[in-house]
């Protein structure tokens, strides 16, 4: 412990010489600090307003949808005796599976300084579970936001055999015995092309304020890494060649818009903001292609050795283009240094490709897979 104390004792030294070194130089307060959380020289003031960095507690709650389908198409071998002779014939095979459509509830707490949060929420009232953490890195004119999902839940399926007038037709349908899980990390940059008037944040965080309506360009890149598994002795793994695991890693670009309609803003006349009022409207749209999009199957059997289920199999292959879609609404109120924000969210993305499993003679699985989720969130804030 007292080491601790002498480390974070020799810290806070080494920090105020920076501090005192930098404002001898430059003659700014806490200049050390000015480039990551301290108001930026770029920006218009009369179009926005940057208060000093404060710490800010947060309380958030929200409704959301997960949405996650996947269908897996291969060929099975049928065979009938006709009474003379055995008849084989190839049939299609269809495996499908999704979360059921349902809404869930949230809530959580956030912590930030400046521009910087991290936020932590956990659903509440549901047969499934989802915990989720997002790390907000968000300035007026670029914005990076690490959001990890981890979401469980059981999922319906269908397993269906050849054409519903073959012979070999068959159709089953019910719901795992288990909970499957989505683990997600995502991770969103944007880029405004407007520098000078424009603050993307300000409906967001209540940390900056948009003080006339202005609009920008902004360039999005989302990075997306999705993990999907399910119990490797549940019946429709079996159907499936085994495949328990599938995973993906996706990188998109786009080109979108985004634009602020403040119809409320008062400066503030004394300390601690006070007299501050801000009401600003944000909507942003970015449509995506995805250039990198690599897809992994991993299957497994029961091996009678060692009596577990054993990894027999992985497969990487790379994705077709796909076209996806990121979407934000946001209303911010700011009333002296109380902030409430309400947001919606939209995020959908695809994927595609196949697997040879080295079953008999070979077979190939074409995998198309399906997530979206919407959350409409309420953050209710106060800087300190």
């Amino acid at each position: 412990m007292n080491i601790v104390k002498t480390l974070l004792c020799s810290a806070a030294i080494l920090l105020a010489s920076s501090f005192a070194g930098a404002q001898e130089k430059s003659g700014k307060k806490l200049a050390f600090l000015d480039k990551f959380f301290g108001p930026s020289m770029e920006l218009d003031p009369e179009a926005i307003y940057q208060p000093e960095p404060r710490w800010t507690v947060a309380l958030t709650g929200n409704v959301h949808q997960v949405g996650f389908a996947i269908e897996n198409r291969f060929s099975v071998m049928s065979a009938y005796f006709d009474g003379y002779k055995v008849i084989e014939e190839t049939s299609p095979g269809v495996v499908s599976m999704g979360l059921p459509r349902k809404v869930d509830q949230a809530a959580g707490i956030q912590l930030g300084y400046g521009k910087l949060s991290l936020s932590l929420n956990r659903q509440f009232h549901s047969d499934g579970t989802e915990r989720s953490l997002s790390l907000d890195l968000m300035s007026a004119g670029y914005a990076v936001q690490l959001h990890y999902i981890n979401h469980s839940d059981f999922l319906d399926y269908d397993f269906t055999i050849g054409e519903p007038d073959s012979w070999a037709y068959s159709a089953t349908k019910g719901t795992t015995d288990n909970p499957g899980r989505i683990r997600s990390l995502v991770l969103d940059a944007f880029y405004a092309f407007n520098r000078r008037s424009f603050a993307y944040s300000a409906a967001y965080k209540g940390n900056i304020f948009q003080r006339r309506s202005a609009g920008s360009f902004i360039f999005g890149t989302k990075l997306i890494l999705n993990d999907f598994t399910l119990e490797k002795d549940e019946n429709i793994v079996g159907w499936n060649g085994g495949i328990a695991r599938q995973s993906n890693a996706q990188v998109s670009f786009g080109l979108g818009y985004s634009h602020n309609f403040v119809f409320l803003h008062r400066q503030p006349h004394a300390d601690k903001e006070k007299g501050l009022r801000n009401l600003t409207l944000n909507l942003t749209a970015v449509p995506m292609v995805t250039l990198f999009n690599q897809f992994t199957s991993t299957a497994y059997a029961y091996s009678l050795e060692t009596e577990q289920y054993e990894q027999y199999y992985k497969g990487y292959m790379n994705g077709t283009l796909r076209a996806n879609f990121l979407t934000r609404i946001g209303i911010g109120y700011s009333h002296d240094l109380w902030s409430f924000n309400l947001s919606s969210t939209a995020d959908a993305y695809s994927y595609y490709g196949n697997t040879d499993l080295p079953l008999g003679d070979g077979g190939r699985v074409d995998t198309d897979g399906h997530f979206y989720r919407w959350v409409v969130a309420l953050r209710i804030g106060k800087r300190f």
